[in-house]
């Protein structure tokens, strides 16, 4: 892949395939193009997602420098260095870099297959970081010497498209392989592998893991994620992100919000739900869930006889965050007993009452096309239980005052529910329609308790054409 960069390469390809020039002599070259086309071909038909695959990841995964000393300064995008190599060792010594689409995060492997030049530690990713891997034998280097620190053999070096849509020969345009055959830390189960003392998901790239625990497990990772585009440098490859924000993609279709303090200093959902704590090249995790009872991380795993400890599982299944995971990383201060208090009113109204117009609380201005969302919820734990009071919904608008009679909207003021038991109601649509009138609309929920208070709140609509 040390050529991928020069605009030769493909021009060579559309040549080879347009002229069928396909046996060229020699094993290697036999291999890579009998079976495999590699990604310049697979660009020429599909020249938008070649674009976007060469800006992701997957492409940078191993390149060969073939010990050029140096390898250009320019060898990646986005103007990424080359990584340190050890002491002592020279780049006429290095045969590939693994990993370094994270600036400085690659490390060589040696022309012997090893990761280090003393011999100890040998190169085998090939299974997940080539394609074509056999995992028989050992590759050659570029002199044709077989490098015995490397285990298998694979035909295209990184992750080419033909690891997910299949070789020429069988090629699919759905994926004949999933994510989390490779974003796995190996574990038969697809156990969560953790580590007490760091605090992290300890296996390398287990996002996949972690997903197959999760509250998504049955949704598959193309319902966030672009698999074609970046998750980095905003190349679109996290979905909605455009529209809602990176952070608030959840929103899609998670109807939640972030009330009191936490939502005023612009708390998203990733900040909680996909904290920093998987470790080995995969970040963010995959979890989702996390539980609001005062459970630490060290009180949610088991040790096995071959001494690792793995993240546990409830009944159904699938793990969850403890809030020191969720909430620790920032407020390193506070017990899971302080957190356990705090956690059920994040999603929750800091009062009795909450109204919003189309998801938010600001004026919401429209036009006489769009569809207008109003929804309220009632967090009933503020009052004493069993409690009783008069529900409110109301719209003054154009024509005056309107009221929601718990099926549709009625002229005039009248009470929703008289002397009716307060209780939770997490999200109740009042309405979703068009307003066809042009003119202001304030919308309110007034909950008047028998102790005498009174829980209003209001959000506006203006409908301008």
């Amino acid at each position: 892949m040390l050529t991928r960069e020069f605009g030769w390469v493909g021009l060579v390809s559309a040549l080879m395939i347009g002229l069928g020039l396909f046996a060229l002599g020699g094993d290697a070259v036999a291999q890579h193009t009998h079976t495999y086309w590699g990604d310049d071909a697979c660009g020429m038909c599909h020249p938008g997602e070649y674009a976007n695959y060469m800006r992701h990841g997957h492409a940078w995964q191993l390149v060969q420098t073939a010990g050029a000393n140096p390898p250009p300064a320019d060898l990646y995008p986005w103007g990424m260095p080359l990584p340190q190599l050890p002491t002592g060792a020279t780049w006429d010594q290095v045969e590939y870099i693994v990993g370094n689409f994270k600036a400085g995060a690659g490390s060589p492997v040696f022309s012997t297959g090893y990761r280090n030049s003393n011999g100890t530690s040998g190169y085998s990713c090939g299974k997940c970081h080539t394609t074509g891997y056999n995992p028989t034998g050992h590759q050659r280097n570029h002199l044709g010497v077989e490098m015995p620190g490397a285990t298998g053999t694979w035909a295209l070096d990184g992750i080419q498209c033909e690891v997910c849509h299949g070789p020429k020969k069988t090629m699919s345009m759905a994926p004949v392989k999933e994510c989390g055959e490779c974003h796995t830390g190996g574990d038969a189960t697809k156990r969560v592998q953790f580590n007490p003392l760091t605090g992290q998901f300890s296996a390398h790239h287990a996002q996949g893991d972690e997903f197959a625990k999760s509250p998504h497990k049955d949704r598959g990772c193309t319902l966030c994620h672009d698999p074609h585009k970046s998750v980095w440098h905003e190349d679109g490859g996290v979905l909605f992100s455009e529209t809602l924000g990176e952070g608030h993609m959840c929103s899609q279709c998670h109807n939640k919000r972030v009330f009191g303090v936490m939502g005023d200093i612009g708390l998203e959902c990733v900040d909680c739900h996909m904290p920093l704590v998987s470790a080995a090249g995969a970040g963010a995790t995959h979890l989702f869930r996390i539980n609001p009872a005062a459970l630490a991380a060290a009180d949610n795993t088991y040790s096995t006889s071959d001494g690792k400890t793995w993240w546990n599982v409830d009944q159904n299944g699938d793990s969850f965050l403890t809030l020191d995971l969720a909430c620790g990383t920032c407020h390193e201060s506070m017990s899971v007993q302080e957190m356990a208090r705090f956690a059920p009113t994040i999603h929750r109204p800091p009062g009795l009452v909450d109204l919003t117009v189309n998801g938010g609380d600001k004026v919401a201005v429209v036009k006489r096309t769009d569809v207008v969302s109003v929804d309220f919820s009632l967090y009933a734990d503020v009052k004493p239980k069993g409690m009783k009071a008069d529900w409110w919904v109301m719209c003054q608008g154009p024509y005056g005052w309107s009221s929601w009679n718990g099926t549709k909207w009625v002229a005039g003021k009248r009470a929703w529910l008289k002397n009716s038991p307060l209780v939770d109601v997490p999200t109740k649509n009042v309405l979703k329609s068009k307003l066809s009138v042009l003119g202001n609309y304030t919308y309110w929920v007034c909950i008047y308790p028998t102790d005498g208070s009174q829980n209003i709140d209001s959000a506006s609509v203006l409908v301008t054409r």
